[in-house]
């Protein structure tokens, strides 16, 4: 990935946080904060390079199925979507 790429997807993901109000959607934290897509979007994604993943996550947020949760949330919310199947 070239350095404008780099540069690219650290300014989109800083935006991205702060449109999603740069906290944890559940218990407020404001660190350790990950994306998470609300209805699960299986793990593909996670694959990709910096500015797809980026680019992934914007538009799931212009779908309205993005939000930020902190590390142990995000944890708490995978494990219940594979206990009900959603993976």
């Amino acid at each position: 990935m070239s350095w404008r790429q780099k540069v690219w997807a650290a300014r989109a993901r800083s935006l991205l946080i702060q449109q999603l109000g740069g906290c944890c959607a559940v218990c407020k934290r404001d660190s350790s904060l990950e994306f998470d897509c609300r209805v699960p979007m299986g793990h593909a994604h996670h694959r990709l390079d910096t500015s797809a993943r980026v680019s992934f996550y914007r538009k799931e947020f212009r779908r309205g199925n993005l939000q930020l949760l902190c590390r142990d949330c995000h944890s708490r919310k995978t494990a219940a979507d594979i206990q009900q199947g959603a993976y």
